[in-house]
């Protein structure tokens, strides 16, 4: 209690980039008693903290939801900070435990000169009790501008007690209503039980959802420095474990890679609707038991207010073991018009692991060099070859911050990159073969841009000499390939400067395409 007191009073955030900060040298471990750590907090964090107690602050119940492993109580101390150090208001504090017996509850209240509005110190209690007594036992939660503060911890019961106090409410918990009580939590306040409507305080607000963001793998990596489970490691270690168990900082530090993989293959044991709601990106998270588990499925905000929520895949690995298991349940999904929800992304991850795995054989029906002459007719551009290629072969697949300049300083012909920091427009992912590179494009759309500015930009990037070819692939579902084209038709037309350049156009079967 001292600790986080001290740390609340004392502790200060500097900045580390992309408006990033880290707390100057040591603070409390909101999460194990007498151990200090390093906390990065995002903007992401400050967004999703402050919007709490400003709808705290209006007398609505707020719970902040978020998946297992993003920092929500590791970040809490900055929500302390808030609360007591700038806005001058009591706080009462508590992670439950698994029973709720004899929680600990932590009391900040700020002591304030009446004169000056200085904050002169932190004054600080402590009860252990059982939950239950708590509005009984502790004087600050029937103060109506004290807050409590719940971190829904251990506890596997609903921790929502915001109707058994006068002080505003704000709990934090992972996606699972039980920890905030279902539908009721937002729409009805007060006690469950007739009797005790009595004599205890009953609210008008509805309580509200507000959800965290997972992390990115660029602010794993910017925040690798003040990480010392992480400090040892490459960057692309790091974005090797991210893109396997995605956006929970835990599951990053604290890496098992064989368990996780297994957790997701049981978890992938799914009915058709559910698959092809997460295919589609149409899958509608309920937050109850029944709901695809949290290892593969995580919750983020899509708006700015941070209460419309948004379903996505945790991970690259999720989204491939996904795409490898269930795709051909689901072909027709990824074949909506516009490359929205996860319906691109699974396609991607399907061409990542079949190109990364062996040498793939496309005959002449599924295969097209786009020519860059005129076919001959007048003011015709579109000009096909019909060919028979093989591409791809055995490789490591790595995620990167910038995959054209990876491949282009990587000699070896040992692994197939991808970002997905949108560095690079025209491609998707990228590998070295004998004589150059091979890249692809995956694409659900009827067509694709192909812009030959932005060609000439890629192969500017790629450093690519006079006797060294690229050959950029357009990976298109089978459904789509016939009348697939890019934009322009013939992007090689009247280009001589792209001469060591070629396109393609790959048709991908929801059945295996050929092996080599």
């Amino acid at each position: 209690a001292i600790e986080i007191r001290n740390a609340i009073l004392f502790s200060e955030l500097e900045e580390i980039g992309e408006g990033m900060k880290v707390y100057r040298g040591f603070v409390p471990n909101m999460q194990v008693q007498g151990q200090v750590t390093k906390v990065v907090i995002r903007p992401q964090d400050e967004a999703f903290w402050d919007r709490c107690i400003n709808l705290c602050m209006e007398d609505y119940p707020v719970c902040g939801v978020g998946n297992p492993g993003i920092g929500k109580t590791t970040t809490s101390l900055y929500a302390l900070q808030q609360l007591v150090r700038e806005r001058r208001t009591p706080v009462v504090y508590t992670i439950r435990k698994t029973l709720g017996s004899k929680d600990v509850f932590y009391e900040f209240t700020p002591v304030v000169d009446p004169e000056s509005t200085q904050l002169n110190d932190v004054a600080v209690k402590i009860y252990q009790i059982a939950a239950s007594e708590k509005h009984l036992k502790i004087p600050a939660l029937q103060n109506t501008n004290a807050v409590y503060f719940v971190d829904s911890g251990a506890y596997e019961y609903s921790c929502d007690d915001a109707g058994d106090c006068e002080a505003k409410f704000i709990m934090d918990a992972s996606n699972d209503e039980k920890h905030w009580g279902g539908s009721n939590f937002t729409k009805f306040r007060g006690s469950a039980s007739p009797l005790e409507m009595l004599d205890r305080p009953t609210r008008t607000h509805p309580g509200i959802l507000v959800l965290g963001s997972p992390w990115t793998g660029r602010q794993v990596v910017l925040a690798k420095p003040y990480l010392h489970l992480l400090q040892q490691l490459t960057d692309n270690e790091v974005l090797r474990r991210y893109r396997i168990v995605g956006g929970s900082l835990r599951d990053v530090l604290f890496f098992d890679e064989r368990n996780f993989t297994n957790k997701v293959q049981t978890a992938l044991e799914l009915d058709a609707i559910t698959i092809r709601g997460l295919v589609e990106g149409r899958y509608k998270f309920t937050f109850q038991p029944n709901a695809p588990s949290s290892i593969l499925v995580g919750v983020c905000p899509s708006d700015n207010a941070l209460t419309v929520l948004k379903t996505t895949l945790k991970s690259d690995h999720i989204e491939e073991c996904l795409a490898m298991k269930h795709l051909r349940t689901s072909w027709y999904a990824v074949l909506d018009e516009e490359n929205s929800g996860n319906r691109g992304n699974i396609f991607k991850s399907y061409l990542r692991v079949k190109f990364s795995k062996e040498p793939m054989r496309f005959s002449t029906a599924e295969a097209r060099e786009s020519v860059r002459e005129r076919p001959g007719k007048r003011n015709e551009k579109k000009n096909y070859r019909q060919i028979a290629i093989t591409v791809g072969s055995c490789r490591s697949v790595l995620r990167v911050s910038n995959m054209v300049e990876t491949v282009r300083t990587d000699q070896t012909q040992l692994n197939l990159y991808y970002s997905k920091d949108e560095s690079e427009e025209l491609i998707d992912m990228i590998y070295r073969v004998d004589g150059g590179f091979e890249a692809i494009q995956s694409t659900v759309r009827k067509s694709h841009d192909a812009s030959p500015d932005k060609i000439r930009s890629l192969k500017t990037k790629l450093g690519l000499g006079e006797n060294e070819t690229l050959k950029i692939f357009y990976a298109v579902p089978s459904p789509r390939f016939a009348h697939f084209v890019t934009d322009p038709v013939n992007p090689l037309l009247d280009q001589p400067d792209l001469g060591n350049v070629s396109i393609f156009h790959l048709c991908i079967s929801a059945d295996d395409p050929g092996r080599a």
